[in-house]
């Protein structure tokens, strides 16, 4: 019997390795250097982050001079770059040398970014027109004429094509044909791109309102408000985690929930912010007419750091690494760490910098102000993808991202709620099964008030009321000969149990689409195993040993709160094990004792984490983390039959100094500043 479950115990650790290495291996892979950038936002959430690698010196690839002013950005798929001039034209330059391939003119400025799909270049014109163009010829396919200019860059889902005007209407055209699905009129100008995530498409308008529509029927799904007035520029959105964000020209950065445009909180710069912002690893960043390049915490809205500029920040960020790369009107290219904003290099150019940078294929691309394409970096690898669903008939949910990968936090709304709700029921819980087991006189008024209602209750919600009370007696168990590094049958049935809800839970609360879950489940799976297994085996291992005999056991309704706070405030606020002792000599300093390391070590483990989220190992790392603070934090309150129960009665000093310091590290971690 003890060889087979020394083979489980060791599978099931063999399988953390390998989820692990499943999950890291997956976002190494990600992070190859053949990534395309095929549309505005690098993909259709907006989100701006390249899975290419990008250049860490400010060295020049190639620099290719146009015939006008560059507004637009890069987009690059396979071994060609696409960008449009102030002249009029669009170009198709080689990726690789920067020499022109063909060029496609209009009879007006292009400031509308490329987007190539399906062997086509989409392309607006401050001339009122949208264009359809053979990416290998330039040769036109198809042209749609609006009613104002086209300064939006086209969004590509299956067989349609979204595009904003001036004219007041988003549109939806038809991929083949330019034909007219649908349009939309807002009450003002569409310089905004659009993103798509979910079959809805997000934009801004200069009415002072940000839409979220039915991307297949142009029906409103929700608006909110953004004071956006400025004729001339205008923010693009980045949807990421369940909540989408866009700048405004009323200073403010806007942070709004994807589902239904409840706002989350709104950031204030010093000026308007025309900049389209970036999202990855929690994080926004995002440039501001004030100078400013600004780094925020995606769940709060606080600022992380800023980086101010010689100019105006108009261009949009290009994400890839730990570098967010950035252009200003002073006319320099900016490439910043984005834990700290500290300047990794910069290179001036001969004029201002609107142009968005890109990142595809190892390489930076960005134009100037002064006609020229730069490409930054040493060697050009070109990717082939597509920004449209293989499946023209299917509107796909957001594919899966870095973001994916990212750390999570919720909102600090979200995170004290959801302690507050966890607590107050475990207390009261408590606090029935002290009174239903004290006699009437001395238990008082209270107690008979609580007999005459379970008079009241049918016999089967009083039973299952008493089963919930009396969860916590459950929690006794009776000293066994077995092995002190050995767990038991039940044992082992509990860490499957609370392994595969501790997975499910965050899980969960991490992702918003089943795509992204999916992906994300195996390291999530992995976290799990060394939390719910490796840290409750090396307690009840280090209790066994100390001659108390300690068992892990389910807790029913510790259960129930861990499943309602994660449905309710998206935050796993509870624990769905616990741990059961049995000594003959049980007494309150060893009791004491024992809480306190076990406090102590998912501490360990806790900082254990930490040190993986600043590496590599990100999504693991911020996961463990999470799941060992609310733990701690969880553990230290002196309520049956938590650990800080033991411990208030062992030495109240003690006690004080644990849950003051579990509480402090909890707030600093839902303040996003872990």
């Amino acid at each position: 019997m003890r060889k087979i479950l020394n083979i489980i115990l060791c599978v099931l650790l063999a399988f953390s390795i390998v989820a692990i290495s499943s999950g890291v291996g997956s976002a190494q892979s990600n992070s190859s250097s053949t990534d395309a950038w095929a549309t505005f936002g690098h993909d259709l959430s907006g989100d701006r982050y390249s899975y290419s690698t990008a250049p860490l010196i400010n060295q020049t690839f190639w620099t290719a001079a146009l015939d006008g002013q560059i507004r637009t950005s890069v987009t690059v798929l396979g071994t060609t770059a696409y960008v449009g001039s102030f002249s009029g034209t669009v170009y198709a330059l080689n990726a690789a040398t920067g020499s022109t391939l063909w060029s496609f003119p209009t009879t007006d400025a292009v400031w509308s970014s490329p987007t190539v799909s399906d062997g086509k270049v989409f392309v607006g014109s401050n001339n009122g027109y949208v264009y359809a163009l053979n990416a290998a010829t330039g040769q036109k396919i198809w042209d749609f004429k609006t009613g104002g200019g086209v300064f939006s860059s086209p969004a590509v889902l299956g067989n349609t094509v979204y595009v904003g005007s001036t004219d007041n209407n988003m549109y939806a055209l038809d991929v083949n044909t330019g034909a007219k699905i649908w349009n939309y009129s807002t009450g003002g100008q569409i310089r905004s791109s659009a993103a798509i995530v979910n079959g809805i498409i997000y934009f801004g308008a200069q009415n002072g309102n940000f839409y979220a529509l039915d991307a297949q029927t142009g029906r409103k799904i929700w608006s909110s408000p953004t004071g956006d007035g400025d004729t001339y520029t205008n923010s693009s959105p980045a949807v990421n985690n369940g909540a989408v964000y866009i700048g405004s020209t009323d200073h403010n950065l806007y942070a709004f929930r994807a589902s239904d445009g409840t706002r989350l909180w709104a950031f204030l710069a010093n000026n308007k912010v025309s900049s389209s912002p970036a999202v990855s690893n929690g994080e926004v960043y995002v440039g501001s007419e004030d100078g400013n390049f600004y780094a925020i915490a995606a769940s709060t809205g606080s600022l992380l750091w800023k980086y101010t500029t010689g100019g105006p920040v108009y261009s949009s960020p290009a994400l890839s690494g730990n570098i967010v790369y950035v252009g200003s009107w002073d006319g320099t290219i900016y490439a910043l760490n984005t834990a700290t904003g500290n300047l990794a290099w910069s290179y001036r150019t001969g004029a201002g910098i609107f142009s968005a940078p890109t990142i595809a294929g190892g390489i930076l691309f960005v134009g100037s102000y002064d006609s020229k394409v730069y490409a930054f970096g040493t060697s050009f690898t070109p990717a082939i993808s597509t920004t449209g669903s293989p499946n023209p008939s299917i509107i796909p949910t957001q594919t899966s991202s870095p973001n994916s990968q990212a750390s999570w936090v919720p909102s600090p709304i979200n995170g004290i709620a959801a302690g507050a709700v966890t607590v107050t029921a475990v207390g009261a819980i408590a606090l029935l099964e002290a009174l239903s087991t004290a006699s009437l006189k001395s238990a008082g008024i209270l107690s008979q008030l609580i007999t005459k209602i379970k008079e009241l209750l049918p016999e089967t919600v009083k039973k299952w009321f008493e089963n919930i009370i009396a969860s916590k007696h459950k929690l006794q168990v009776e000293k066994k000969t077995w092995s002190s590094y050995l767990p038991t049958k039940s044992e082992l049935i509990v860490y499957g149990i609370s392994t595969l809800i501790l997975t499910f839970s965050f899980a969960y609360v991490k992702v918003i689409n089943l795509n992204e879950l999916l992906t994300i489940l195996p390291t999530f799976l992995a976290t799990s195993i060394l939390v719910a297994v490796v840290k409750n085996y090396v307690l009840t291992t280090y209790s066994r040993r100390k001659g108390v005999w300690t068992e892990y056991k389910l807790w029913y309704f510790g259960i129930i709160m861990f499943l309602v706070s994660t449905l309710a405030f998206r935050v796993p606020f509870s624990s769905p094990s616990r741990k059961a002792h049995h000594s003959e000599n049980f007494t309150e300093r060893l009791s004491g004792f024992l809480e306190c390391a076990g406090i102590f070590i998912t501490l360990a483990f806790a900082g254990l984490f930490f040190t993986m989220s600043r590496t590599q190992f990100t999504l693991i790392g911020s996961t463990g983390l999470a799941m060992c603070l609310i733990s701690a934090f969880f553990d230290t309150f002196p309520i049956e039959p938590m650990s800080g129960k033991g411990i208030y009665k062992y030495n109240k000093a003690i006690w004080v100094t644990l849950f003051l310091g579990t509480l402090a590290l909890y707030a600093i971690w839902l303040a996003h500043l872990l």
